[in-house]
Formats: C-alpha cells, structure tokens, sequence
C-alpha cells in the first residue's frame, strides 16, 4: 500500500491522495486550508473516518476516477465554498452512521432528528451520485461509542493507518503509518 501526503505549507492543499488506494486515513485536523482533502487519478477503496474537516474554503474534492472510498464517522465543519465535490460513486457512512454536516440543518429545514439513533431522517446530497444516507445529528467526537466492529477489529488487515494534525498549512503533528 502506497500512502502519499503532499503537506507543502502553502496553504492550499491539505492532503492529496494521486492513485492511493486500501488506506485508512483517520484522526486528522484540517483546518484553513483551500482544499483539505484532495482525491484524484484512481484513489480507490479508502476508508476516511473520524476526521475534523473545518474552516477550509472546500472540503474534500475528488478529480478523475476516484470510487468506492468511505467517508463515515467524519466531522464537516464551516467549509465556505463546499465540503465536499464528488462526481465519482464513494459511500458516505457505514450504513448505520455517516458524517457530521454543519449546515445540514440549512440545507434540509424540514428534516426530523432520530434521536434514538443519533442521525437525521433525510439523506444530506453530495452529488447525484452520492448520498449520506445517515447524516449525523450532533459532532462525532473521540469519545463517542464505537461501532462493534471498529472495537473488535481497529485497523483492518492491509491497510494503512494515518494519524496526523494540520492546522493552516503547517503539518503539527507527524504522521504515523502502521502496516
């Protein structure tokens, strides 16, 4: 597994994955960047989760046949322009959970909370392509209950775990890849 993280301090590109696939990337903060997440060119089969994506002028973007990645667990927060521009088929939560949209409530004023499952009735829209069908209600957090499978098996097998923080275009903490 390849994992590629382009961290230039420039403020413009959080990380870009160029044909990465079967990674897991969770547990980061990015935060005041153009693009904090950046998919292009056949990065296929990713598990993105438990990240904080806020401040940024558009979330997460994805560029020339990038498909079947998850998105669940993450929180999309304050994006200005957009959180995320998907034109490709991805999944955006795990079927019982997806991810925290901060203006979810702007975009579906009629929607109704289940508060016995911590998610929304209506499906919050990506794209025609793509929808979180369980859009979450309040902030994931790290102390939030994690699903049954994610406590008997934390990292699946062949992939690769990354743990970084970027704040402004300065990575602050390093990343950590485990295999």
């Amino acid at each position: 597994n390849t994992f590629i993280n382009y961290n230039k301090g420039n403020d413009r590109i959080g990380m870009r994955l160029l044909e990465i696939s079967d990674c897991i990337i969770e547990d980061n903060e990015f935060n005041g960047y153009v693009n904090a997440i950046w998919l292009e060119s056949g990065s296929n089969n990713n598990i993105i989760s438990y990240n904080n994506i806020i401040n940024n002028s558009e979330g997460i973007l994805f560029f020339w046949e990038c498909r079947n990645n998850i998105f669940s667990h993450n929180n999309f927060i304050n994006n200005k322009k957009l959180n995320a521009l998907n034109y490709c088929t991805n999944i955006w939560d795990d079927g019982e959970y997806g991810n925290y949209w901060s203006d979810y409530e702007e975009k579906y004023p009629n929607a109704s909370k289940l508060f016995f499952k911590g998610i929304w009735d209506t499906p919050y829209t990506i794209s025609t392509l793509n929808n979180d069908t369980c859009p979450l209600i309040r902030k994931w957090t790290k102390s939030s209950p994690k699903t049954k499978e994610e406590e008997l098996n934390p990292l699946k097998k062949d992939k690769t775990r990354s743990t970084s923080k970027y704040t402004n275009g300065k990575q602050t903490i390093l990343s950590q890849l485990f295999k």
